[in-house]
């Protein structure tokens, strides 16, 4: 199936900008990054909502698509791959967020210093 890769794609995304260079000033980059921490949380929170709206509708939705004509499995299974989908875009958000917070953490110890 195509969620592997994009899991993968996903993560690999996540790691590279979460090793960004830091700046010559560590305050202002522990500041830049914990800017990037809110956006990313915000990022995983939208995330988590619509895969449980996706989760709540399911019945609803898939009612939808055989009113469109598409069988009852047929129906369902589109409706099934929209979850998994979300669910990789909140594994991966989770992951990024993670990422985010670990670099945030290595900026709060260089800005206290030895």
């Amino acid at each position: 199936m195509m969620r592997t890769p994009f899991i993968l794609f996903l993560s690999l995304w996540a790691s590279l900008s979460a090793c960004s260079e830091p700046a010559d000033n560590p305050p202002e980059a522990f500041r830049k990054q914990g800017e990037k921490v809110t956006v990313t949380r915000s990022t995983h929170s939208d995330a988590v909502s619509r895969l449980k709206v996706l989760e709540d509708s399911l019945e609803i939705r898939i009612g939808q698509n055989i009113a469109l004509g598409m069988d009852k499995e047929q129906a369902a299974a589109v409706e099934q791959a929209l979850i998994e989908s979300q669910r990789a875009l909140v594994k991966a958000a989770e992951k990024h967020l993670s990422s985010q917070i670990e670099v945030l953490e290595q900026l709060r110890s260089l800005t206290r210093g030895p």
